[in-house]
């Protein structure tokens, strides 16, 4: 039932966009007959003044008519309107999805949510890739993208599909010492390479008990210290080979201990004895945090116009892919809503209600017939040919013949979304 989550959402999203249409008309003085949610057969309506504010049966929409849309001989109509309003009125429904994500997106970064934090460490570098080609290699901790920080695994995917085909500088830690090279993310990388060619970690190596008296007492090593890096006779060492060692080498250790690093030196252990001290891995610690209303707001901002970006960059990487891109109608986008909510909670439900609601306003804004761009279309024709109109036949017939073409589309979608429901497929894996 999670899927019914996906009502509310589109529904708050559709009000929002027919908001926009229906005050800009009003301020313009255009006539507004109806305002309906859904679309016919009508439910119900209440008139209050010149306008019928209705309830229809199909759920998956919504409109505002206004008296003569394409036909300027009726007084207060939209189409007798000059240019500029007409462009206002019909662009406002779009702006209106475009504004939402501005606003969902600062309250999602004010809501205090669990993230996991901790180093990210490359585990592997690919063969002729990207990474090798820039020089990273195995036990680099990347430390920033393009001057952004990394916390965590995600935000280092996330920030690398942002850059997809751009030079990149990525910002690691190699033993005690920071360097930055430059990468080229790939949009088609080989199958189980990733856009860079390295495969990454959280975990590390945690000192969970320290033996009073003990070489490692001695050293100086507590426990809730991370081990960042190890130096004896044999070179940089794999951390992680240190994890349930009762025996570590002498060696001089870097440490992070709280927001300081330090470097110890473990001296040798005798024969027979521990060096007292266990290792554990550790994936990150998991923080709650939230950020202030001043950090917010341009975060949420930053993340609109990252949001276009990756959608570019994803487009870009599907249509040059072996399998193209994935295309979802509404029975798809509530399956995957019900997923979201489900695995996400509310913080992550404003984010996918943010995306859906950027995804419309720029759908609307496309010049496709019976969508608003199309109707913004044939005003910018008519501007071009310097005020001779369209006969409104004819554009009427445009609209419905592209309305009934966009319906066609939504329900050949929807029959390989059910036919994936069935089958339990999930949308987003």
């Amino acid at each position: 039932m999670d899927f019914l989550w996906f009502f509310p959402i589109i529904i708050g999203i559709i009000v929002i966009h027919e908001l926009g249409h229906f005050v800009s008309a009003k301020l313009r003085g255009v006539k507004v007959l109806e305002f309906g949610l859904g679309y016919p057969p009508r439910l119900f309506g209440v008139r209050r003044g010149e306008t019928i504010y209705s309830l229809n049966l199909l759920p998956l929409g919504g409109f505002v008519k206004m008296l003569g849309e394409e036909d300027p001989q009726a007084p207060g109509s939209l189409a007798s309107q000059n240019i500029p309003t007409r462009l206002a009125v019909l662009g406002a429904g779009p702006l209106m999805n475009l504004a939402l994500p501005f606003i969902l997106l600062a309250t999602v970064f004010l809501i205090p949510q669990n993230t996991l934090v901790g180093e990210v460490t490359i585990l592997r570098v690919a063969p002729d890739s990207p990474a090798e080609r820039a020089g990273l290699q195995p036990e680099d901790v990347v430390l920033r993208v393009n001057s952004r920080p990394i916390p965590n695994t995600r935000e280092l995917t996330y920030n690398v599909q942002l850059n997809l085909g751009k030079r990149t500088t990525l910002q690691v830690r190699r033993g005690d010492q920071v360097r930055e090279v430059l990468v080229v993310p790939r949009y088609r990388p080989p199958a189980g390479e990733g856009p860079t060619g390295i495969m990454v970690t959280m975990e590390q190596a945690v000192v969970t008990v320290v033996e009073p008296g003990s070489v490692a007492a001695v050293a100086g090593l507590q426990p809730g210290d991370t081990l960042l890096y190890v130096k004896d006779d044999r070179g940089p060492r794999n951390l992680g080979a240190l994890v349930g060692q009762e025996r570590l080498p002498e060696s001089d250790l870097l440490v992070r201990r709280g927001d300081r690093q330090l470097w110890l030196h473990l001296g040798p252990t005798p024969t027979g004895a521990s060096t007292g001290v266990t290792v554990a891995r550790q994936a990150g610690v998991m923080v709650r945090r939230g950020e202030p209303l001043w950090r917010a707001v341009p975060l949420g901002a930053r993340q609109v116009f990252d949001l276009l970006t990756l959608t570019k960059n994803g487009l870009v990487s599907s249509f040059g892919g072996t399998q193209g891109p994935v295309f979802a109608g509404p029975v798809g986008i509530a399956q995957a809503t019900g997923e979201i909510v489900r695995d996400g909670g509310p913080p992550v439900a404003l984010f996918w209600t943010a995306v859906l609601s950027l995804t419309i306003g720029i759908m609307n804004l496309l010049p496709l017939p019976a969508l608003d761009g199309g109707r913004i279309a044939f005003v910018v024709l008519e501007f071009l040919r310097r005020g001779r109109r369209i006969s409104p036949q004819k554009e009427g017939q445009v609209h419905l013949i592209g309305f009934m073409l966009l319906m066609a589309l939504v329900l050949v979608i929807s029959i390989f979304d059910i036919q994936r429901l069935i089958e339990g497929g999930s949308f987003l894996r």
